[in-house]
């Protein structure tokens, strides 16, 4: 069985951290998601950890908080989520029964660090593209590790700043789960109102 540990990155040797930087960028280039990773940068995140197999970083994952985004309640959760392609499965690839190992030791971490927050009282999960299913098998994996469950809303959303024209990248899915005793309507509510997440 394999040794996993979950570290903060700010914990972790810089040597590990540019090794997986150099691998995503020689080896991941077929990934739809590679311009995500490559220029990544840990310290524009409110949260950062990762997953370590033997010294090496398999998978990562960020905490985003925006007010401009989102509003001052709402904080994004396994943002730019990553996982080695030594350690994906077929059909689902990051979200199939490998990943369950890692999205969510990844997850858990960022919740805890939400749930202290003064401010945050809603944690979203986003996904572009069109395949509903495997959302749904994210937003099963993350209730795993949840205390309490993410909700998928329907539709897609403009999860950017508010804009004229919503480039594809930023109409997406959305899962949301409460932090803490408060209403998830009544929180994305009160970002709608703010002119945050328009239906697409």
């Amino acid at each position: 069985m394999l040794e996993i540990t979950v570290k903060i990155i700010n914990q972790i040797d810089h040597s590990a951290w540019d090794q997986c930087k150099n691998y995503i960028k020689h080896h991941c280039k077929n990934d739809p998601l590679y311009d995500n990773y490559t220029n990544i940068d840990p310290k524009n995140y409110s949260f950062f950890n990762c997953a370590l197999v033997h010294d090496r970083i398999v998978s990562f994952g960020a905490v985003e908080i925006s007010e401009a985004k989102w509003g001052p309640e709402i904080a994004r959760v396994l943002t730019r989520f990553w996982i080695h392609p030594d350690f994906r499965s077929s059909g689902l690839t990051k979200w199939g029964a490998q990943s369950i190992r890692f999205s969510p030791l990844i997850l858990k971490p960022q919740l805890e660090f939400l749930k202290i927050s003064s401010k945050i009282k809603v944690a979203m999960i986003t996904r572009e593209g069109r395949y509903r299913n495997s959302f749904r098998e994210i937003v099963r994996l993350a209730n795993t590790a949840s205390q309490n469950n993410f909700t998928i809303l329907p539709g897609k959303y403009n999860v950017c700043e508010p804009m004229q024209s919503v480039p594809g990248g930023c109409r997406q899915m959305i899962a949301l789960c409460p932090l803490k005793d408060s209403s998830i309507d009544a929180v994305f509510e009160d970002a709608k109102s703010q002119q945050k997440f328009k239906l697409m």
